[in-house]
């Protein structure tokens, strides 16, 4: 119901937003998932909600909890079509980048404050498809796109080390069609950043352009198929949260 703009407009006046936000540090990762959650579906009312977010200091207890993530050594479990249990600290975190990456879209603020805190290597830690699978990385890759769009000293320079890394996703051979959505998501990043730079985009149209030619030339009713055939009959039985205690 946080979607509302009504309800999420009468949430920041009770100013609950300050009792939700510290829940996202709970031991108890159903309470966490829930408060993250419930924060990211309020984030979705209107720009103008994420403002007040802001200005309630939800960032803070955010930012903490995402670096925990960095601090650890961990890797998402990845869904199946015969095993679609929720996996706390996954969920968590993918639930936590969207809120992120809709407090970015919204206020200029918060892209800096990402900076500042320290969240890029967050978000560079986990482009790794093998390690933490497509919903994950291609979740980050849309945050990231974000914070690289209109990109300006002294947080620009911050991108600098990892554009090996981007790189290595733009040249990555596509096996599937998630492969082509992050060649496409890093492309773009890769892009906003040559932009921010005034660099010249020549060395980049080949890439931007094979890539943009594989993704429209995809099968369109074979990957439909795909994706309803993919859609696993939930059991209550096996939808359970994994509680094994939050990231240390």
């Amino acid at each position: 119901i946080g979607k509302k703009k009504t309800i999420a407009d009468m949430i920041i006046e009770k100013r609950l937003l300050r009792v939700v936000a510290p829940l996202m540090l709970d031991t108890n990762l159903s309470v966490r998932h829930a408060a993250v959650g419930a924060l990211r579906n309020i984030s979705l009312a209107d720009h103008d909600v994420c403002d007040h977010m802001v200005d309630q200091d939800i960032f803070t207890p955010l930012a903490k909890l995402l670096l925990q993530y960095l601090s650890i050594e961990w890797q998402a479990h990845i869904k199946t079509a015969t095993n679609y249990r929720i996996d706390s600290k996954t969920e968590i975190f993918i639930e936590a980048i969207n809120l992120l990456w809709n407090l970015c879209e919204a206020n200029d603020a918060v892209v800096k404050m990402c900076f500042n805190q320290d969240l890029l290597p967050v978000l560079m830690k986990h482009v790794t498809v093998e390690k933490y699978g497509y919903q994950v990385v291609s979740t980050v890759l849309q945050c990231l796109y974000t914070l690289a769009e209109d990109c300006k000293e002294p947080c620009l320079s911050h991108f600098k080390s990892y554009d090996h890394i981007l790189n290595s996703l733009v040249v990555k051979p596509a096996e599937k069609a998630e492969d082509l959505h992050v060649k496409l998501l890093a492309v773009g990043i890769a892009y906003n950043l040559t932009e921010a730079r005034k660099e010249s985009i020549e060395p980049m149209l080949s890439d931007m352009m094979n890539i943009m030619t594989a993704v429209l030339g995809q099968d369109q009713r074979q990957l439909l198929n795909d994706y309803t055939s993919s859609i696993p009959i939930e059991d209550n039985e096996e939808k359970t949260m994994e509680e094994e205690g939050p990231p240390r």
